[in-house]
């Protein structure tokens, strides 16, 4: 009897300490910052389809697809923040994030991944430019590809996946990147360093100039927004989609000039529209 007590107990408190966790998963939320061009947005559970415009705010499960010469600035509830280069298609599979403080003010403003976070995205065919802040322990950032997956840690980087070529590469900004190859073989980039992979023929090169153009004209843009969009309200802690909306931040009003991302040179002088941002 005296056992028998012992194992309710023991399985009580497991199963309080498994309820206690799974409170403290909420689903993270994205908001589309800068959309141009062509961009929609998939549901992957049914494969609704509608445009992506600026403001627009979801969760996991969805997928953004850019057509040509269309962008689309992704920013996270933990910090990070993603642009879809044109012709590509990045599939958010799993982002939540613990519960924490909302005095620590909006997920636009963060200097670090202000609770535990696990981010997973898929890119299925072209190429993304992000920031990953300075992630919490027992947070993980990872951007796989049918070929090869990236894990990030508190970095800028680009992960790009020709489908017609089989070419994979990363490029480690700064900071901290792991390609993890198929066969489990897990491979560091330093900074300034891109991972090239084509028909599992894998190697360490010197960045593409282009590539770290792009890179650090990104960070640009988000540096710009963290200095210029006007007092932001604090991330609920409790992410509910019914008032999101209020509380995750402002759309840039149309009026703020802004520096230019893409594929072309960066550009001596700054635009004077948020629609020039690519």
């Amino acid at each position: 009897m005296k056992f028998l007590k012992v194992a309710t107990l023991a399985a009580v408190t497991a199963l309080f300490l498994s309820n206690a966790a799974q409170a403290q998963e909420k689903v993270g939320i994205i908001k589309a910052f800068l959309v141009k061009g062509n961009v929609s947005l998939v549901n992957n559970a049914t494969g609704a389809t509608e445009p992506l415009s600026r403001g627009r705010e979801f969760n996991q499960g969805y997928t953004v697809v850019t057509g040509s010469d269309s962008t689309a600035l992704l920013l996270f509830s933990n910090g990070a923040s993603i642009n879809v280069s044109p012709d590509s298609k990045l599939n958010v599979t799993e982002f939540e994030q613990a519960a924490y403080d909302p005095e620590l003010g909006s997920f636009l403003r963060l200097k670090a991944d202000p609770s535990v976070s696990k981010t997973v995205t898929n890119l299925e065919y072209g190429e993304v430019i992000g920031e990953v802040r300075k992630l919490s322990a027992g947070s993980s950032y990872t951007v796989n590809t049918p070929v090869a997956s990236a894990g990030i840690r508190g970095t800028v980087w680009v992960v790009s996946f020709n489908p017609t070529t089989g070419r994979f590469e990363t490029t480690n900004v700064t900071g901290d990147v792991f390609v993890t190859l198929s066969s489990g073989q897990v491979i560091p980039v330093p900074a300034e360093q891109t991972y090239v992979l084509v028909n599992f023929n894998g190697a360490l090169e010197s960045a593409n100039p282009a590539a770290l153009a792009r890179a650090r004209q990104f960070l640009r843009i988000v540096e710009f927004f963290n200095r210029n969009v006007p007092s932001i309200p604090p991330i609920i802690v409790d992410p509910n989609t019914a008032v999101i909306t209020q509380d995750t931040g402002e759309v840039p009003s149309e009026n703020i000039p802004v520096p230019s991302v893409g594929n072309g040179p960066t550009p001596t002088t700054t635009p004077t529209s948020t629609d020039d941002v690519e």
